[in-house]
């Protein structure tokens, strides 16, 4: 290995999978660790095998925790007690199917796949009213049940700028671009249930979204949200939107 140039290395890296290539060419010597770099960035534990848990959380992890910015998290916690502490770069996190709130941090995305029922206003709160993310710019949240935003008060620290989550009706449509107005850019909507529907007249202060410039709007029903609303939502407060899909 230490007589192939770089650019074969790399050649030899893209026949292989990322946890293949950091089990081999980790903490070997410096020229291959800054060869395999590219392939630090974003780590998916969840293909980690059972048998090298090990030496990735004793030895490839830790040597390579400097350059990891994203990490896929493993549904099975428990085979994985992984230390956060240890990635100081760290800025996004993804649950796949499993979900701990143990593991929540305040970094720049959080990506959760399926929110237990249970835990969904507990966790807007967490998001939205708390100072706990501060540093929190990129949310996901997908729920089966859909979320509802009735009561959730925004901390003015926090400022999303991209969302991507599951709502339970138009209500909750309107409530959330109320509560973001301020700092919203990219956002993607599901909503989930018919109604109930609100006129947005009905709101004392108008809507102003200044920064929205990405907007995506899909309904399980066709009569999720009246066409009016929709309407009125675009003329009105869509200033400056670049992308718009409905």
């Amino acid at each position: 290995l230490e007589d192939l140039p770089d650019e074969l290395l790399l050649i030899i890296c893209h026949y292989l999978n990322i946890i293949e290539i950091l089990n081999s060419f980790s903490c070997l010597n410096n020229r291959l660790s800054k060869t395999i770099n590219e392939f630090t960035i974003k780590i998916d534990l969840n293909i980690i095998p059972l048998k090298l848990i090990n030496r990735f959380l004793n030895e490839i992890l830790p040597n390579i925790s400097m350059n990891v910015r994203s990490l896929i998290f493993n549904d099975n916690f428990e085979y994985f007690p992984i230390k956060f502490e240890m990635f100081n770069n760290l800025e996004s996190i993804h649950f796949l199917n499993l979900f701990s709130e143990n593991f929540l941090l305040n970094i720049k995305e959080i990506k959760i796949d399926l929110v237990p029922v249970n835990i969904q206003i507990d966790l807007l709160k967490r998001f939205f009213s708390s100072n706990q993310y501060t540093k929190l710019k990129n949310l996901e949240l997908i729920s089966f049940h859909g979320f509802t935003f009735s009561n959730i008060e925004l901390n003015n620290s926090i400022q999303i700028e991209n969302l991507t989550i599951t709502l339970k009706n138009n209500v909750d449509l309107f409530e959330l671009l109320y509560l973001l107005s301020s700092s919203i850019e990219q956002l993607y909507i599901h909503i989930l249930y018919n109604g109930p529907f609100k006129s947005i007249k009905s709101y004392s202060l108008p809507l102003q979204l200044p920064k929205l410039r990405y907007f995506h709007l899909k309904t399980t029903f066709e009569d999720s949200i009246k066409f009016k609303q929709i309407e009125k939502l675009i003329i009105d407060s869509f200033y400056l939107i670049e992308y718009l899909s409905i």
